[in-house]
C-alpha cells in the first residue's frame, strides 16, 4: 500500500482499518489518504470514484462484507438498470435497500455458486450478445493471437521477477496468458470495472492484485515501477491519451517494455471507431511516446508472421505505406533497442507451458462419429465480434484417441506433436479452470 498515491490529491495512500484477511492479503478493508478514503473489497482496492464507493465503505464499517460488495457491482447495461441506476443515485434508503435486493438476484451467481463455470456466469449475467459472446471466445479473437506472439518479449527475461502492470485488463484473458510467464504475485490487474476485475480475480488470475481506477486520470503507482506495461485492445478508449502515455513513461523502468494492442488506425476505420473511443494515425500514435524506441506493426502481418512463419520481427521497421494501409496496429515501446530483433521458433515452447489445462475450442461445434469426433466452426458465433476467423478451420475432425491420450497435464510423448499442431491450429485451447464444463466442450 505505502507504493500506491491517491490518483487526485497525490498522496500516499495508508490502512486505516483492516476487517478481514486471508493467505493473499488484505481481503475487507478501508484506505485513506489526504483527500478521500477507498474500500478494499474481496481484495480489490477500488479507487475509481465512478463506483459508490461511500455506501461500501459504510457497509464494510459495520462488517457487512456481502452488502458492501454488491454495492460496488454496477449494474449490467439492460433495460431495467437504468431504474436500478436512478434509485442508487437518490440515496433514499428505501431505494438503496432496493437497489441492493435487485443486485442480490442479478449477481447472486458471482458469489453464491463456486461451482458455476466462466461460461455459465457470462449466461447467467445476461450481458449483452457483444459483451458476453467477446468475453467467452475471447481466446479465438484475432487480435488476441497477436498479443500471444508479442507477450513472448517475456519469455526467459529478467523481467518476469518484477511487477507487471496490466491495465484496462477486462475480465482477465490476458492476464491468464501473462501469468504463464510472471508469477502471479507480480502482476497487476487495473481496470474501471469492479465487475470486471472480480471476474478476472475468480478465474483467471487468483493471486495477482488488483486495483479498479480511472486510465483517463493519474496513475496511483510510483516511478520506474513496472517492468512491463500492457494495455491490450483498450488504449483508443482512454479520452486523454497523452496524459496515459506520458504516466506509462513515468512508471515504466529503464529496462521495461510497453505493448498496446488493436490500435485503430483513423486512415482505415475513420476517427470515431465503431465499439466507442477515438482513433488515432499512425503518425498520431508515434508522436505520443517521444524518447522511446518504438515500433509499430500492422496486424495482419503480425499474426501470419506468428501462425505460419513462427516468427516475430521487431528488428525491421514496417514501411510507413504497410503501417498506414492497415486497419489496427500493434505498438511495442521501449527506452533501448535490446529487445527489437527476430525471434524464431518459440511458438512450441509456449505451447509446453500452457498445455496442461486444454479444451475443444467451444467456437466449434462437435459431432462424434465411430472413433472419430468431426468439428465444425459454429458461424452464429462468426457475427460482428468476430469478422477475422479465416485463419481457423471451417471443419477438422479428430481421433478419440487422441482426446484419451492427451489426459490433462499428461500428454504422451508420442502424440505431442499432434497435439501441438491442433493447439497451434486453435482447435484446442489453454484456458483456466473452470472456464468451460466438461459437458460443454470435451475437456483434454
Amino acid at each position: 500500500m505505502s507504493t500506491l498515491s491517491c490518483p487526485y490529491c497525490g498522496y500516499h495512500l495508508e490502512l486505516e482499518e483492516v476487517f478481514q484477511e486471508n493467505q493473499f492479503g488484505t481481503n475487507y478493508a478501508i484506505a485513506n489518504c489526504e483527500c478521500s478514503r477507498y474500500p478494499i473489497t474481496e481484495g480489490i482496492l477500488v479507487l475509481h470514484r465512478g463506483h459508490n464507493i461511500e455506501g461500501a465503505i459504510e457497509f464494510l464499517a459495520k462488517k457487512q462484507f456481502t452488502e458492501a460488495l454488491l454495492t460496488l457491482l454496477v449494474m449490467p447495461l439492460t433495460k431495467s438498470s437504468k431504474l436500478i441506476w436512478l434509485l442508487e443515485k437518490m440515496n433514499i434508503p428505501f431505494c438503496n435497500k432496493l437497489d441492493l435486493i435487485c443486485k442480490k438476484k442479478i449477481y447472486r451467481p458471482l458469489f453464491k455458486d463456486p461451482e458455476l463455470s466462466f461460461f455459465e456466469i457470462i449466461d447467467q449475467l445476461k450481458w449483452r450478445r457483444f459483451s458476453g459472446d467477446y468475453f467467452k471466445y475471447r481466446f479465438s479473437h484475432l487480435d488476441f493471437i497477436g498479443d500471444r506472439a508479442l507477450i513472448h518479449l517475456l519469455m526467459n527475461s529478467e523481467r518476469v521477477q518484477k511487477p507487471v502492470l496490466d491495465i484496462c485488463c477486462g475480465v482477465g484473458h490476458h492476464a491468464f496468458l501473462i501469468s504463464k510467464y510472471v508469477p502471479t504475485k507480480n502482476i497487476v490487474c487495473a481496470d474501471r470495472s469492479f465487475v470486471s476485475l472480480y471476474l478476472a480475480k475468480r478465474f483467471f488470475a487468483k493471486n495477482a492484485n488488483f486495483i479498479c481506477l480511472d486510465a483517463n486520470v493519474y496513475l496511483p503507482f510510483e516511478n520506474n515501477y513496472f517492468s512491463s506495461i500492457f494495455c491490450l485492445d483498450a488504449f483508443y478508449y482512454i479520452t486523454p491519451k497523452r496524459l496515459l502515455a506520458n504516466e506509462f513513461k513515468r512508471i515504466m523502468n529503464l529496462d521495461g517494455i510497453l505493448l498496446l494492442s488493436t490500435l485503430p488506425n483513423s486512415l482505415e476505420t475513420g476517427r470515431k471507431w465503431i465499439w466507442g473511443g477515438e482513433a488515432l494515425m499512425p503518425k498520431g500514435y508515434l508522436g505520443l511516446f517521444n524518447g522511446l524506441e518504438v515500433r509499430l506493426l500492422p496486424q495482419e502481418k503480425l499474426v501470419q508472421d506468428y501462425l505460419i512463419r513462427d516468427e516475430l520481427n521487431l528488428e525491421k521497421t514496417c514501411s510507413e505505406a504497410e503501417v498506414n494501409s492497415s486497419p489496427f496496429i500493434f505498438l511495442v515501446a521501449t527506452r533501448n533497442k535490446r529487445d527489437f530483433k527476430v525471434y524464431k521458433n518459440f511458438s512450441r515452447e509456449l505451447f509446453e507451458r500452457v498445455c496442461q489445462n486444454l479444451i475443444l475450442n467451444p467456437i466449434y461445434e462437435r459431432r462424434e462419429r465411430g472413433n472419430e469426433i468431426y468439428l465444425t466452426k459454429d458461424l452464429s458465433k462468426n457475427h460482428a465480434v468476430f469478422p477475422n476467423l479465416k485463419y481457423m478451420s471451417e471443419k477438422c475432425e479428430i481421433k478419440k484417441e487422441l482426446l484419451k491420450l492427451a489426459e490433462k497435464g499428461s500428454i504422451a510423448k508420442s502424440e505431442l506433436d499432434k497435439v501441438y499442431d491442433l493447439w497451434k491450429r486453435f482447435v484446442l485451447i489453454d484456458v483456466p479452470e473452470n472456464y468451460v464444463k466438461v459437458s460443454e466442450s470435451l475437456q483434454l
